[in-house]
């Protein structure tokens, strides 16, 4: 069985779903028809109520096209996180840098603030991506990192556990008798 619907399989369902079904449309007279069309097509029953129902249609409007558009849109977008455009970036940066100096904003203040008033379809940058942006404007020689209320930490590398290099090792094998007779406090391990 293949896994994702094509257009022809698309428009073969639609063909199918339209076709009468005799004596009117009971339980199960319906099932038995989409039993039918999952033969046909070679596709599981959830498949087909996956394309048809998850889709917001129902087995007597279904459209193949519209099905088909809002798939590929639905695998166009992918796993891509939003790309900025640099108009984007310095607008946004432009206004931390206004709210910041008057009413000393912090850029979580700032997103919250445009997310009040610009409409739900524009796609805001997380308080993260905006102190990212900062943190590059302040390695590039800028003064953006200035403006933020309070001056964070310099951020370590992810290692959560350091240990301290020995530097006068002794390999095992080159210890003393008496450690290796353990008579003395400390060659246990336990010690």
């Amino acid at each position: 069985m293949s896994k994702r619907f094509t257009l022809e399989d698309r428009i073969s369902l639609a063909t199918l779903l339209q076709m009468p079904c005799s004596n009117g449309y009971t339980i199960s007279k319906m099932s038995r028809k989409l039993a039918l069309i999952c033969e046909i097509l070679n596709k599981h029953y959830s498949s087909v109520y996956r394309e048809v129902i998850g889709r917001g249609f129902t087995y007597d409007n279904y459209d193949a096209n519209k099905a088909h558009a809002a798939a590929m849109n639905r695998v166009s977008l992918g796993n891509r996180r939003y790309r900025y455009t640099d108009e984007q970036k310095m607008l946004i940066l432009e206004h931390f840098a206004n709210y910041s100096s008057d009413k000393g904003w912090s850029p979580n203040a700032l997103l919250l603030r445009l997310r009040a008033e610009l409409p739900q379809d524009i796609i805001l940058p997380s308080v993260e991506i905006i102190y990212q942006w900062i943190y590059q404007d302040a390695s590039s020689g800028g003064t953006l990192y200035k403006c933020l209320r309070k001056q964070h930490k310099k951020r370590k590398a992810s290692s959560k556990h350091r240990l301290a290099k020995v530097t006068d090792k002794v390999s095992i094998h080159q210890r003393a008798e008496e450690a290796n007779a353990r008579s003395i406090i400390g060659d246990h391990e336990i010690d």
